[in-house]
């Protein structure tokens, strides 16, 4: 929850001083929809909200010198990252030193810092590979039992923060990096090296009244628990940062590529215009509310059933054939409504319990298409070959409590229950149940110094169809290291022959609504202020949707090494 503290370095950059002169700001979507009458109702109720800090003595009235404001965004993450992740650079999974570079540019700092990231991962899948067809079309159940995969993935991140003015500030960040795959069962041994943009953004602080601010460019969404979101989007944010209430307003868009030297963006981000609204409630002892929105329209040009698959749009919309990671197979118009409220109970002597819950109804429609090909007649590489429109509507739930004692290590007693509705004779190409966000991440931390993938660090599937229960224990290991256990049992909703978004390449068969079970063990140490490691073990044993491969185990092990500069 947002702490007196990171909403004073909030405000720094939003001076209560004198009016400045008006300054029109308009977003105008390129298709209007009554959601967004909605979210400009939220806006107008949070300006009217009684948010101001004057009587609260614990948040400074007057400016500070902004140096000191870039100084400590760049330095503590609990001073400029509230609870709901609306921090303008920190971030609850972002470690960074009390003492970073610091160059005088013109008078004030900017401020460098970043991390090196190796990360070694060994994926051994031994389920029964289910999609293999033999010549006939038809598919050939367990036909190659192995799927193992050795990982090495290096990174470096790089960021810039800088303040031209007392209410003007500008954050640049890059990301360096080299993937191996060393070893894989089906795939040759891969290197690959990528340049990407990560955040580039401006903000303006009090650009009409205070606490209101502006923040444009490709910027991070990330909420309390990533179950909505978090990641990064080319947008336009409308922010009110008041001490009790806090709230946004964004247009999100991709506008270029992300990775550097590529001439196009990717084919599931292309043309995709989001509307992204949230209100976010501190109450009185220790409790948060928050409700959020989220509109998502695809407007990338439709396939016709029979023609060839477009490379690009436009004149040449039919010239060509584009190849499968080009290919774009459903476009949806959905919209999430719901929120989230987490807290904590104190018990005195027998600790504190932490709650949280996350909820959202999904409504909608989506065309999703079959492609098929290549066709050996025209040599043509793919084609429409059928074209289904369908209405998507959902609902999906995430409860968890976390009872921590008053003990040596701090021992955390965990469970938590997510649900997510499925629909009767669904398939993986026309899905009509509830889904996540797709900005989405699902990673949080358990108490622990580690942030941990809370859906399983192995299956990690998206909550779609399927029913997730979890229960643990962590521990504290000396000042800043953690040990969790966890165990994740894996039910569908509605039988279905897919699972969406998942790490494992097998299908069940869809006759049994049991997928499986999960166990891990997550080691997380930060006892140095530059170094981190993380290291990971999960187990796997598939369910009755997998008869008769149920019973199989798959195993992951991953390693990484983290320097913080």
């Amino acid at each position: 929850m947002p702490s007196d503290r990171s909403l004073y370095l909030l405000r720094t950059l939003q001076r209560s001083s004198a009016r400045r002169r008006s300054t029109e700001w308009t977003v105008t979507p390129r298709r209007p929809t009554t959601i967004e009458i909605v979210l400009l109702a939220i806006l107008a109720l949070s300006i009217a909200s009684p948010t101001r800090a004057e009587t609260d003595p614990a948040v400074p009235t007057t400016t500070p010198d902004p140096r000191r404001t870039a100084h400590a965004e760049s330095h503590d993450p609990d001073a400029s990252a509230s609870s709901n992740g609306s921090g303008l650079i920190a971030r609850r999974d972002r470690r960074r030193l009390r003492r970073p570079l610091a160059v005088p540019v013109f008078g004030r700092e900017l401020r460098l810092s970043g991390r090196v990231t190796a990360a070694n991962e060994a994926f051994i899948d031994r389920l029964r590979r289910f999609d293999v067809r033999d010549p006939e079309g038809e598919p050939e159940r367990g036909r190659r039992p192995f799927a193992d995969e050795v990982d090495l993935d290096q990174r470096i991140e790089v960021d810039v923060f800088y303040t031209f003015t007392d209410r003007i500030a500008l954050y640049l960040a890059g990301q360096v990096e080299w993937q191996n795959l060393v070893y894989s069962d089906f795939s040759p041994e891969i290197q690959r090296s990528s340049i990407a943009r990560k955040e580039a953004w401006v903000y303006v602080g009090d650009p009409f009244i205070d606490p209101l601010g502006i923040q444009v460019g490709a910027q991070r969404f990330s909420d309390d628990h990533q179950w909505w979101w978090d990641f990064d989007l080319d947008a336009a944010r409308l922010r009110w940062d008041g001490r009790r209430f806090s709230a946004f307003l964004s247009v999100a868009e991709q506008l270029l590529p992300r990775q550097v030297g590529t001439d196009r963006i990717a084919a599931f981000e292309q043309d995709v215009f989001r509307i992204l609204a949230e209100g976010y409630w501190t109450l009185p002892d220790d409790h948060v509310v928050a409700l959020r929105v989220l509109h998502h329209d695809d407007g990338s040009p439709n396939y016709r059933v029979g023609e060839c698959v477009p490379s690009a749009p436009g004149l040449f919309f039919r010239f060509g054939c584009i190849d499968p990671k080009r290919e774009d197979p459903s476009d949806a118009r959905l919209t999430w409504i719901g929120g989230h409220a987490a807290g904590r109970i104190k018990l005195r002597r027998f600790g504190q319990i932490h709650y949280r819950v996350d909820g959202a109804y999904l409504f909608g429609d989506e065309t999703s298409y079959d492609l098929a090909g290549p066709d050996p007649e025209t040599g043509e590489a793919r084609r429409a070959a059928a074209a289904d429109r369908h209405g998507v509507h959902g609902h999906g739930f995430d409860v968890g409590l976390q009872w921590e004692l008053d003990l040596p290590g701090h021992p955390t007693w965990i469970a938590s229950y997510a649900f997510g509705s499925g629909h009767p004779n669904d398939d993986a190409d026309k899905q009509r149940g509830f889904r996540q966000t797709g900005i989405h991440d699902n990673g949080d931390k358990y108490r622990g110094v580690a942030t941990l993938d809370y859906y399983g660090e192995l299956l990690g599937p998206e909550l779609s169809n399927l029913e997730i229960w979890t229960a643990g224990v962590g521990v504290r290991l000396f000042d800043s290291s953690s040990l969790d256990f966890l165990y994740h049992h894996y039910r569908q909703d509605e039988t279905a022959d897919f699972l969406r978004d998942t790490s494992i390449r097998r299908r069940p068969y869809g006759e049994n609504k049991h997928i499986g079970d999960e166990f891990d063990a997550i080691l997380g140490i930060e006892e140095w202020e530059r170094f981190e490691i993380k290291a990971v073990f999960g187990v796997f044993r598939s369910g009755r949707a997998f008869r008769p491969g149920d019973g199989d185990f798959s195993y992951l092990a991953s390693l990484r090494f983290r320097m913080n500069f």
